[in-house]
């Protein structure tokens, strides 16, 4: 149900959406995906349900040497299969329930412009131990009470960038860019690592409390400095 509304240079659109989804895969609970030498049907279920639904907003200016826009999305991406999560409904991997963007443009002169964009959005759904146990006196395994009940955190970052229009000696329109990805560093994740924490009663070092979920949160990129040099032809 998309809605717009223009006054005073600015636009500000608004939209929502409802979908329903069937005949949907996801693997199944407790499974090797790696190495286990089955066939992919083995490894899935089939016959899923999924309801995906949420709204945007955008406001825009579109003049000026001030112009760029900020957008807003919530949203809920959700999936139940018969023999997942107890059969009840269970968000999505890359269900996001928050989800924003800024981005903004500035011309200092016909010579010179700069551009700044930041993104905000939740972190992804993950499956999750939700504590740890101890089999036969000698393996710790993992206890899981749920599908995709964790997340990782939230994604942000802020990207920069300077500008420099000019003209060759060949009459060819040109530019120079120096830009930043991830300005301040941000340690964005990329892929989490989860393991057992040895937990024992800290006033008595021969009992044993059990074992804590512990979450590592590694990131490849993180402040990354540009230059880019075009010419068109």
């Amino acid at each position: 149900f998309p809605v717009t509304i223009r006054s005073a240079g600015l636009v500000l659109s608004l939209e929502s959406y409802y979908k329903e989804m069937s005949q949907l895969l996801d693997y199944r609970q407790g499974i090797n995906i790696i190495g286990s030498g089955k066939d992919w049907e083995q490894l899935v279920e089939k016959k899923g349900n999924g309801r995906s639904y949420g709204f945007e907003a955008m406001l825009q200016k579109q003049e000026g040497r001030l112009n760029g826009w900020i957008s807003y999305t919530w949203s809920k991406n959700e999936r139940k299969f018969g023999n997942i999560n107890n059969g009840m409904w269970y968000p999505h991997r890359y269900d996001r329930r928050h989800d924003l963007a800024v981005t903004g443009n500035y011309q200092f002169n016909k010579k010179w412009s700069c551009a700044a964009n930041f993104v905000f959005s939740t972190g992804e759904a993950i499956t999750a131990p939700s504590y740890f146990y101890v089999l036969n006196n000698t393996y710790v395994q993992p206890f899981y009470t749920g599908k995709n009940t964790e997340r990782t955190p939230n994604y942000h970052r802020l990207d920069i960038s300077l500008t420099k229009n000019f003209t060759t000696k060949n009459n060819r329109t040109a530019y120079l860019n120096f830009g930043v990805y991830n300005a301040y560093a941000h340690t964005n994740p990329f892929y989490v690592n989860i393991d057992a924490v040895y937990q024992d009663d800290p006033n008595n070092f021969f009992k044993f409390t059990g074992f804590n979920v512990k979450y590592e949160v590694k990131s490849i990129f993180t402040f990354i400095p540009s230059v880019s040099y075009g010419i068109k032809f």
